[in-house]
């Protein structure tokens, strides 16, 4: 953050405008804006050189220059089944690695804020994780990554589409190398970026190589299985990362 001026600032070279009611309420609970922060935001682009915010978040310090625009593309809520102590791995067969990167946190201990790496592998295990990042360079960069309370069994993947094959009465395709199998997908949970239903043919006849999609499983999780999700809904996302 550079450049800060009442109601706005400046970010990898975009003016930023905000008020504070899109700080959070947490990041900012001890602290107030100042040049030299690294933060994410979240927001809608006015123009291509502004951004009118709507969520701004302290995270540590971030040096990619297209972090903005591949905003947290990428996202998962999975249960960890095992670790290396480097990284873990999801049931989805999903394989994570934190690093000085990513904000780490862990809700089911207290003061959960920013973890080191090592504490937070050590409890990974049998957790629920949501995690939120973005390709570069072939690669994931994991920006969030968090150990959640609750006790939910299914599965969520968000990301770019690809690989995909089949007809519209019965397809797939892959997200991070995942195969999304959307057989068991009744045809009013085919849903547009904006909520709508549009049923089976008109999902796939609007599916394309790296779009952004969003498959959930079945609430048992018995369709999280290693390299395959069966979905129960697939819905297409906004590319923004909100």
């Amino acid at each position: 953050m550079s450049n800060l001026t009442t109601g706005q600032f400046k970010i990898n070279g975009l003016t930023v405008i905000y008020d504070n009611s899109d700080l959070d309420r947490e990041d900012f609970s001890s602290q107030s804006v100042s040049n030299g922060q690294f933060v994410e935001v979240h927001g809608f682009a006015v123009s291509s050189t502004m951004v009118d915010a709507m969520r701004i978040e302290l995270e540590k310090r971030f040096t990619d220059t297209n972090f903005l625009n591949n905003q947290n593309n990428t996202r998962t809520e999975d249960i960890a089944i095992s670790t290396n102590g480097l990284s873990f791995t999801t049931r989805l067969g999903l394989n994570i690695t934190p690093s000085s990167r990513s904000r780490i946190e862990d809700e089911t201990i207290k003061n959960d804020k920013n973890l080191s790496i090592g504490d937070f592998l050590g409890n990974v295990s049998g957790k629920r994780v949501a995690g939120r990042g973005f390709s570069l360079n072939k690669n994931t960069v994991w920006t969030r990554l968090e150990i959640s309370k609750k006790n939910d069994r299914d599965c969520r993947l968000r990301g770019a589409v690809s690989n995909i094959t089949g007809t519209p009465s019965s397809f797939s395709f892959s997200i991070e190398g995942i195969k999304i199998d959307t057989s068991q997908v009744s045809n009013n949970h085919f849903q547009s970026a904006s909520g709508q239903i549009i049923g089976r043919a008109s999902f796939f006849n609007n599916l394309a190589l790296g779009k952004i999609v969003q498959a959930k499983s079945d609430k048992s999780g018995s369709g999280c299985t290693n390299g395959q999700l069966t979905a129960r809904e697939v819905e297409f996302e906004l590319a923004s990362g909100k």
